[in-house]
């Protein structure tokens, strides 16, 4: 298998609009421990990054909520329900939610496209992979 990264995923922490966290701009998860969470349910593919990040912590939080869409999560931080880390998305400007980046744990997460090595590729998908290698700037 040949793996080209494509993209890059930031996940960050929300929380509602007057939530005593709301005044900073990064936050150390360690920080949040007090607070509610609403986390990804144990189905969801983010559920295990981000009990890993918790567990890099040695901590665990507390769960008010488990959901398995990342509207509903942000619906629910907005309303006030508790607060959640989750993958940066345009919908975080629309919503009551302040945006902090992460500063502990760190954490990265790259998507790539995977090919086969050696296989030759009919014209369309050869094509779209030289684009992508070609675009893609990871």
């Amino acid at each position: 298998m040949d793996f080209t990264p494509v993209s890059q995923q930031d996940l960050v922490l929300i929380v509602p609009g007057g939530h005593p966290l709301a005044k900073h701009h990064t936050v150390d998860l360690a920080d949040t421990l007090d607070y509610p969470y609403i986390f990804f349910g144990p189905g969801s593919g983010l559920r295990h990054v981000v009990d890993g990040m918790f567990k890099k912590l040695g901590a665990a939080p507390t769960l008010a909520y488990e959901v398995t869409e990342n509207q509903v999560i942000t619906g629910l931080v907005a309303q006030g329900f508790g607060i959640a880390v989750v993958p940066y998305m345009e919908l975080l400007l629309r919503l009551n939610v302040r945006i902090l980046q992460i500063s502990n744990p760190v954490w990265e997460r790259i998507f790539y496209m995977a090919t086969l090595k050696n296989r030759s590729l009919p014209p369309a998908a050869r094509n779209f992979t030289d684009y992508v290698r070609r675009t893609t700037h990871l």
